[in-house]
């Protein structure tokens, strides 16, 4: 199945937290977790907000520390979507639980597994065989693996795409093929509106040749999935308290409570673009 993709990866504070009209007291903004509850301090009120991570984000969802800075946040088990759509619709990258763990990427779904971490800003766009790490969602790689797009990792991004095989700002083209507005690789036409030998004698008027034709373009890739990473930027947010829906063809956001960090736009280099377009935005 063909992805709608991420055109932009943000943290999973993908839900709104549930407020409770009281004051925070001693939970900070990084939170705590109250069994597989995260309990935090909702910056905009001041008050002390709460999701519970079985009943509103998965029934496999537990509280756990993501790193001492970010604080707390619900993470999914492995082999769950960890891609979501938070209440308004923006797609989000939710954490995953496990040793290293992170989102994996495919052609058919984009799943939460183990030993794909950790990471650090640094490693964005770089490859690992052939999965290219689009974005480092605090410690939590978005990983893609170009080999399910018939693809290689190179120069930060999914290259060599097929004819009829998905394309999109990460995933390129093949050599003679472009990117359609479908997100499909087609064959790259050239139009020549013909040339013409002697244009100014008596014999021949006609009008010098004029060659419309557009070279092909590897990387003219169309963000398919207007949700994500063409996900570079869609402004996909996390926020911490609404349960996602999930969909399996697409790609990513940043977490489950809306913190200040702003989106992490998965701008990858190309991407998400596509899918992660300008990806760096951290959650506000």
């Amino acid at each position: 199945m063909r992805r709608t993709l991420l055109s932009a990866i943000i943290p999973f504070v993908l839900l709104t937290g549930n407020a409770n009209a009281e004051p925070c007291g001693a939970v900070t903004e990084a939170g705590e977790c109250r069994g597989n509850v995260v309990a935090y301090c909702d910056q905009a009120t001041m008050e002390l907000a709460t999701v519970d991570c079985v009943a509103d984000v998965d029934p496999g969802a537990i509280c756990m520390t993501i790193d001492s800075t970010y604080g707390v946040d619900c993470a999914l088990p492995a082999a769950a979507e960890c891609l979501g759509q938070d209440k308004n619709g923006d797609y989000v990258s939710m954490f995953c639980q496990g040793t290293n763990p992170g989102c994996l990427d495919t052609l058919d779904a984009q799943t939460c597994f183990e030993n794909l971490g950790p990471c650090t800003a640094d490693d964005e766009g770089t490859c690992n065989g052939d999965q290219l790490l689009v974005v480092c969602n605090v410690n939590q790689p978005w990983v893609i693996d170009c080999l399910t797009y018939d693809a290689r990792c190179e120069n930060g991004a999914c290259v060599g795409a097929p004819e009829n095989g998905y394309c999109d700002d990460t995933v390129l083209c093949d050599v003679g093929l472009e990117c359609d507005t479908s997100g499909s690789c087609v064959s790259a036409v050239t139009t020549d509106a013909g040339a013409t030998v002697d244009s100014g004698t008596s014999v021949d008027s006609g009008t010098p040749g004029v060659d419309t034709g557009i070279p092909a373009n590897r990387d003219a890739s169309t963000n398919v999935d207007a949700g994500v990473p063409g996900l570079l930027d869609t402004g996909a947010k996390s926020a911490k308290t609404t349960k996602p829906t999930t969909e399996s063809g697409c790609s990513c956001a940043e977490t489950s409570r809306p913190r200040s960090y702003g989106a992490l736009a998965l701008s990858l280099l190309v991407c998400c673009a596509r899918r992660f377009s300008s990806r760096r935005a951290r959650r506000t």
